[in-house]
């Protein structure tokens, strides 16, 4: 089960510091929602799709998207992972689930 700490949130932009343990993901299917988001890798290694585009990040990579666009993460390896993101929104009370 992913663990999600939420760090700081103002003028519209939040920070999370989500751990996946091995083989967790952020749904079951991409999921869409309103804002941007950018991602980086603090540990380990994870699978990251949106729409047809796809990738493998390691820690030390980033990678950003729409939200609007459906997206998910996914832990593959045998090893826990940390991703760093920051969700902009026009909302400030816009909340994001995992």
């Amino acid at each position: 089960r992913l663990q999600v700490e939420h760090l700081s949130s103002a003028g519209g932009v939040r920070m999370v510091l989500v751990h996946f343990p091995p083989g967790t993901s952020t749904g079951e299917t991409p999921q869409a929602h309103e804002g941007k988001e950018v991602h980086l890798v603090i540990k380990g290694e994870v699978y990251a799709e949106q729409g047809e585009d796809f990738g493998m990040f390691q820690a030390g990579d980033s990678f950003s998207w729409n939200a609007c666009v459906p997206h998910l993460v996914i832990n593959k390896g045998d090893e826990p992972a940390s991703v760093l993101i920051a969700i902009h929104t026009e909302a400030d009370s816009e909340t994001v689930d995992f």
